[in-house]
């Protein structure tokens, strides 16, 4: 039995193209549990056309990735949760995660995405 493998997005590099490729590579190692980042990150787009791009040349099916995001801290309010978790789907390309659960239990004051996004862990305003 292999053992399992996650794959964090956690942006280690600004290289969008990196982490396009990255996504692809782990795909073809057998890494099928996709951990997503809160997006506060900012690449969600970047990983998930490496994850399109592997489902689209035949490495995988999607139903057999495990993939999972995280509620960034500016959405614990009720009415911001489904919007956000909508446009990850979206950013991602996207029908559904197979788990949404929250990053920590550390609610931030709310940042539209219109005005700021990823949102960070302050916004002053500016």
């Amino acid at each position: 039995m292999q053992p399992a493998q996650i794959l964090c997005t956690m942006p280690s590099r600004p290289d969008t193209a990196f982490l396009t490729a990255h996504a692809v590579r782990a795909v073809r190692s057998s890494i099928l549990h996709i951990s997503l980042t809160p997006a506060d990150y900012g690449n969600e787009k970047e990983a998930g056309e490496g994850v399109a791009r592997a489902i689209k040349d035949g490495l995988v099916k999607r139903e057999d990735l495990f993939i999972a995001s995280k509620l960034w801290n500016t959405f614990h309010e009720a009415d911001k949760v489904e919007p956000i978790c909508r446009k990850q789907l979206a950013d991602w390309g996207l029908d559904y995660f197979d788990l949404f659960i929250g990053h920590f239990p550390v609610a931030l004051k709310y940042v539209d995405p219109s005005v700021r996004y990823p949102p960070g862990w302050s916004y002053d305003g500016k």
